[in-house]
């Protein structure tokens, strides 16, 4: 997701990655307003800053994807250049611990 700044008319006139300000609004990359500001500005940062944003979230499909073909045994892991394999167990152990830290904590609100 990106965030776009806008003037006081609602005109947009700044992409970031990151939320800026409370006035900022979550919009997706494929959004009018992304596409315009882009079309109007012509600025190849404004562009670059699109691209970045949308490799963030291919890079999760790529590792899924990944993982799909190695679990079918379309693609054998031992295939994969070692530096692959080692970025993915990486980000798998990541994952991993990030889903065993999740059930640790309870949303409950009860319990105060």
């Amino acid at each position: 997701m990106l965030y776009i700044q806008q003037d006081s008319s609602g005109k947009p006139i700044a992409i970031h990655n990151n939320r800026q300000s409370d006035t900022d609004q979550e919009v997706p990359l494929n959004d009018p307003k992304v596409l315009a500001l882009l079309a109007d500005s012509g600025k190849k940062a404004a562009a670059l800053e699109v691209l970045a944003a949308s490799d963030i979230e291919l890079i999760r499909v790529i590792e899924d994807l990944a993982h799909l073909l190695i679990e079918k045994q379309v693609l054998l892991y031992t295939e994969l250049p070692e530096a692959a394999q080692k970025k993915l167990q990486a980000r798998c152990k990541i994952r991993e611990n990030l889903n065993c830290l999740s059930k640790l904590i309870d949303n409950d609100d009860r319990i105060f």
